[in-house]
Formats: C-alpha cells, structure tokens, sequence
C-alpha cells in the first residue's frame, strides 16, 4: 500500500532510515510522561517498533503511518489505527509528535487524513482514541477532530505508573463521510 498524503505531509510506512530521529523523538520526556513508550528508548526499541509496524500492516491488524514533513522526508511523528477489528468496524488511533512541530497543525493535518484512510479504506465505522488526562494538547486536538468524549478509564502504563485515560470517539458520519 502506497502512503497518504497532505499539504504539507507525508504519511509513508517506517523504514532504517527513520531510527536515529525516533529514538530522538521518543527520548523526550513528554513523550514517555504520556505514551507507553519505554524510557529511555534506544536502537533496538526503534528497530523492534518499526518491525512491529511492518507485520501489523501485513496482517490487517494495525497501520503505523511515520508523519514526515514533505519538503524533507524527515520524520516528526508517527500516527496509526491499531487494534483493528474489521469484522466489528472499530479501531483504536494512536499518535505521537515530535516537541519541535507541535502548535503548528501538523498532527492535526495529519489525523485528518489518516482517519479518512480508516473510513474510506478500511471500512471502519467507530475509531476510538485514549487520553492521558494530564495531556491538555491531545484532548484540544481531540476536540478539533470532534471526537466524542466518553468518559475516564484508570489503567496502567506497560511500566506500572498509573493513568486515567480520557476516552474519546469518533464515528465516520460525524466528520469523515
């Protein structure tokens, strides 16, 4: 499958070339703050993600998108529906910037597109998304796709931290037809 394209972005599959500049990127302590993202995150982190991402794509189950600015190819983020159920039409969505392109749309611009692939390509019909509730930018952006919030579920991170998670959705008719 070919990538997916914005204004200003590419969204193409992860590939060696993107490693030093994930593992810059997921180092942030932001990043770990928020995400399951081990830290700190090193090569073989980088190398076992961006394999995952390839057999995801090949079974169906998942589709990371590496979010790179389209002038340079330079990676900046990532973006996915993962978790998906065909059969039932849902999917979870899961997203991450680098510190230095946040504030500027990119994610948004970014989501936008991927969430159309999710309705148009994959057939889906509900995506839903997860929040750390501390995490004011996610639930803003969250809000600009017009995700429907549902409430707050308590979890833990894969590393034991607790979190309470917003819970959010969004289904094909509401923005994405």
């Amino acid at each position: 499958m070919a990538g997916l394209e914005t204004e200003r972005l590419l969204l193409r599959q992860f590939g060696e070339q993107d490693r030093e500049r994930l593992i810059r990127i997921c180092n942030h302590g932001e990043m770990h703050r928020f995400t399951n993202i081990p830290y700190p995150y090193g090569e073989k982190d980088a190398d076992d993600f961006i394999a995952r991402c390839a057999k995801e794509r090949v079974k169906g189950t998942a589709f990371h998108f590496a979010v790179a600015g389209k002038e340079d190819n330079l990676l900046m983020g990532a973006c996915a529906v993962m978790q998906v159920d065909a059969a039932g039409g849902f999917a979870e969505l899961g997203f991450m910037l680098g510190k230095e392109y946040r504030g500027k749309g990119y994610m948004e611009e970014a989501l936008k597109e991927l969430l159309g692939f999710a309705f148009s390509e994959l057939k889906l019909k509900l995506v839903g998304a997860r929040v750390d509730r501390e995490n004011r930018k996610s639930i803003r952006l969250m809000e600009k796709l017009g995700a429907e919030y549902r409430g707050e579920l308590i979890e833990k991170y894969d590393d034991g931290r607790p979190r309470i998670s917003r819970m959010y959705s969004i289904r094909k008719f509401d923005s994405f037809n």
